[in-house]
């Protein structure tokens, strides 16, 4: 396995170099030619020069994107900032850091740092944006001050430490694959988990060499570790990893070879294994429990399906990241599918023997190729929360953002010891302006909406989701036809995707009125869809209802809503879900007050609050009927609340969402607002009004 990899010879630690002492400095990705002995004289200013130069040319790369717009999952995680006024006092600002609820963690550190660039909402894109990209070129920072220590950790000559630290942190900064994580808003919750990733491996780093020369790195360097380990993880739950990437770095640089060497062993030990033995057992427990769930219904695939088909998109990954696989650079990936068994698709298996072929093999050769072995562990291992038997969506680019870090120092190291100085600089420039060029490419479709919607429905004609959303767009920027065109055309080729055929109704209702056999688009994707359409679905069915209130749209009432309605509540994916029965009971009864029902209206909203006695669900409705001139049915509505028996709080086991609750009960949140409408209510209806 080892005679394979040619990998291995890219980490040898004393290779000589001639020296040329006509070798110029070139100006564009100078550090390529830099002559070895002034390197070896002055590599901290060479090695400040070199990244100040690539810090410069990504941030003038990115700068055309940093005015686009705020894009979808934006639209679900950043109005928390102004949900209940702005964030301007103690506590506003504690309700809004525990309001996060994507996951158990909250990612409270996330949530946070959005505090940076505003405090209300609506608010501008830019400052995110700006921030975003801040806070890549400081992780381009820290990676390069990790690579330059871990070559120098394995006793690497100071000059070639430093290109292939530089060489290494600038592919990685300048990597097209990034941009949908720079420039999109709410991944900023991918990127701070490296930051603390990267804070602890240099602390890690700093404290081993102090043993290794005989010293001692004590309880405040342990304490510190784990500080960055935690908020790498309540920034995000693939934070949670940090310690296992830290131990595999261990494994895989360092030997034993002496009495000092064996105490920065074990001192690694007590870092790392305590958290990384918690995550192995957490994943393998939560991955258990997958595996015998069967078929997941929000995503129409099993956790078996879903461990079998994840290697061929590492593979995929990997070809991206080697700039050999060409990557779309969007955010729609509902095209990828789930395996069915090892040989459909046919590249299932071979992707499967290649992951373990690359393990393996990168475990094996580690002394004889401990960079190019550690980049691969280091890749695998950081994919383990993401790609494994977790629910989560199949495929998004985002998640090479912390595991793609090393994969270019080794081809730095490689670089900085071939003996051609014309070859040197020849490899170094097409890898870096190869990956410049086409990062600056999808950072001018970032700037431009309308061309990046267009661009990805072209470059992915197989996802539904990239069709409706170029569609949408292209009515909304003055291209009604070619919209009508396009969204006609997706309907016809996924009649069973509820997103495109709510935009269909939409692109139509635009022109005025239905079109014949668009109810019957909309039916048959909510009858028959496989995939559970989330909040989508009370979203646009809210909307619908609005129109059929206006009546803005021919055809659209609320008796062609009912029946929307109940077709979706016909379809098993959706109808097993509680939460999606609650939505359904929820928007039956704003159709009936749509509709001058509001009796029936507060039967179905008493239906709702069965699914989920939820105080904020009562709080919503009986404000609902209220409005809707009926302060005694609000009033009972929330008399049924109070009879209701109350679902058992969050357990401590479900992180933020106990920490939520038990703010809520100390402050009295919810007993206020009931009661703060209650007294509205009772004075309508004493008035009469």
């Amino acid at each position: 396995m080892c005679r394979m990899l040619t990998c291995r010879q890219l980490a040898a630690p004393n290779i000589a170099l001639p020296i040329n002492e006509k070798e110029p400095i070139i100006g564009s990705f100078f550090f390529c030619g830099i002559r070895m002995r002034n390197l070896s004289r002055n590599p901290i200013a060479w090695f400040a020069t070199g990244l100040a130069f690539l810090l410069a040319v990504t941030a003038l790369i990115y700068a055309p994107g940093l005015h686009g717009p705020f894009m979808f999952d934006d639209f679900a995680n950043l109005p928390s900032l102004g949900a209940q006024g702005p964030i301007d006092n103690g506590q506003a600002l504690v309700r809004y850091l525990v309001s996060g609820n994507a996951d158990p963690t909250g990612r409270p550190m996330s949530v946070a740092s959005f505090l940076v660039d505003a405090r209300d909402w609506p608010a501008p894109s830019y400052p995110f944006k700006r921030d975003n990209l801040i806070l890549h070129l400081l992780n381009g920072c820290l990676l390069a001050l990790l690579l330059r220590d871990l070559g120098r950790a394995i006793n690497i000559e100071a000059g070639r430490s430093t290109i292939a630290a530089l060489f290494g942190a600038g592919a990685w900064m300048l990597h097209p694959l990034l941009v949908s994580t720079v420039l999109y808003v709410v991944q900023r919750e991918a990127m701070l988990p490296a930051t603390f990733c990267l804070l602890a491996m240099l602390t890690w780093l700093r404290a081993r060499a102090r043993i290794e020369r005989g010293g001692n790195a004590g309880l405040t360097h342990i304490l510190g570790i784990w500080c960055f380990f935690a908020a790498a993880a309540l920034s995000k739950p693939n934070g949670l990893l940090c310690p296992a990437l830290v131990l595999i770095s261990e494994a895989a640089l360092f030997k034993a070879s002496n009495r000092n060497a064996q105490r920065a062993k074990r001192w690694t030990w007590v870092v790392a294994i305590p958290g990384t033995v918690v995550v192995t057992v957490g994943l393998l427990a939560l991955s258990t429990h997958e595996l015998l769930r069967g078929v997941n219904p929000v995503r129409g695939w099993s956790a078996a399906q879903r461990l079998i088909t994840e290697p061929s998109i590492l593979m995929e990954y990997i070809g991206q990241l080697a700039l050999v696989v060409p990557s779309p650079a969007s955010v729609f990936h509902d095209q990828y599918q789930a395996a069915r068994n090892l040989l459909d698709p046919w590249f299932t298996l071979p992707a499967i023997l290649a992951y373990i072929a690359l393990v393996a093999g990168a475990w094996m050769c580690r002394r004889r190729a401990p960079a190019a072995a550690l980049a691969v562990l280091f890749f695998f291992v950081g994919h383990a929360m993401e790609s494994t038997a977790i629910p989560l969506e199949l495929y998004f680019e985002h998640r090479n953002y912390l595991p793609s870090m090393l994969l270019f120092w080794p081809l730095g190291l490689a670089i900085s010891s071939t003996h051609s100085y014309m070859a040197r600089r020849a490899i170094a420039l097409v890898v870096l302006a190869a990956a410049a060029t086409l990062t600056y490419q999808n950072v001018l479709l970032w700037a431009d909406p309308a061309k990046q919607a267009v661009y990805w429905a072209s470059t992915q004609p197989e996802s539904p989701r990239a069709q409706a959303y170029a569609a949408q767009i292209e009515a909304v920027s003055g291209h009604p036809e070619a919209a009508r065109l396009r969204i006609e055309a997706a309907a016809r080729l996924f009649p069973d995707e509820p997103q495109v055929a709510f935009a269909l109704v939409d692109i139509h209702c635009t022109e005025g009125s239905l079109q014949p056999g668009d109810a019957s688009v909309v039916g048959r994707a909510l009858e028959h869809t496989q995939r559970d359409p989330g909040a989508l679905l009370s979203q646009w069915m809210a909307h619908a209802i609005d129109r059929a209130k206006a009546r803005s749209c021919t055809g659209v009432d609320p008796d062609l809503v009912r029946l929307w309605i109940s077709m979706a509540s016909a379809n098993p994916r959706i109808n097993i879900l509680p939460g999606r029965r609650q939505d359904i009971a929820h928007l039956s009864g704003v159709v009936e007050l749509a509709a001058n029902a509001p009796t029936r209206a507060a039967s179905y909203f008493r239906k709702a609050l069965l699914e989920d006695p939820k105080p904020e669900v009562a709080l919503n409705e009986a404000a609902l009927l209220g409005d809707a001139g009926e302060p005694s049915l609000g009033l009972q509505h929330l008399e049924y609340f109070d009879t209701l028996p109350k679902p058992p709080p969050p357990s401590i086991g479900a992180g933020m969402s106990w920490l939520r609750n038990r703010l809520d009960d100390r402050q009295g949140f919810w007993t206020n607002e009931l009661n703060n409408l209650r007294a509205k209510l009772s004075h309508h209806v004493a008035s009469g009004s």
